[in-house]
């Protein structure tokens, strides 16, 4: 339940970017895409130094690595229809590799919190 509570939670961020973005002039949706990146890495680093405090670091890793990725398909398919495209699946697969980067970098500060988080329950 904890996973889909935070998928929700940055899903929610990601379509407020997709709201703006569209209000928005073209020029400005790449800083627009930047905030929404940085939003979502400091709410995941944030959220997951406390978990860092009250669960095990496994499965920390394990819960926010399938958030990372659940939301780096959600990130890609919305930038795809949003953009215009009809076939999502096409699109997803000529862009895995990008996936896979968002997956990752959406996974680092998770990480980066979780460790912190464990330092901070051991002292």
């Amino acid at each position: 339940m904890k996973i889909v509570i935070r998928v929700v939670a940055f899903a929610a961020v990601l379509g407020v970017y997709y709201g703006v973005a569209a209000l928005l002039p073209a020029d400005a949706e790449a800083a627009v895409g930047l905030v929404a990146v940085a939003t979502v890495a400091i709410g995941e680093f944030t959220w997951a130094r406390r978990d860092g405090r009250v669960v095990d670091l496994s499965d920390g890793l394990r819960d926010w690595l399938v958030v990372a990725c659940v939301l780096a398909v959600f990130w890609w398919v919305t930038l795809v229809r949003f953009e215009g495209a009809t076939d999502v699946v096409d699109q997803i697969r000529t862009n895995f590799l990008s996936v896979v980067l968002t997956a990752a970098v959406l996974y680092a500060p998770p990480v980066v919190g979780l460790l912190l988080g464990r330092d901070a329950r051991r002292a």
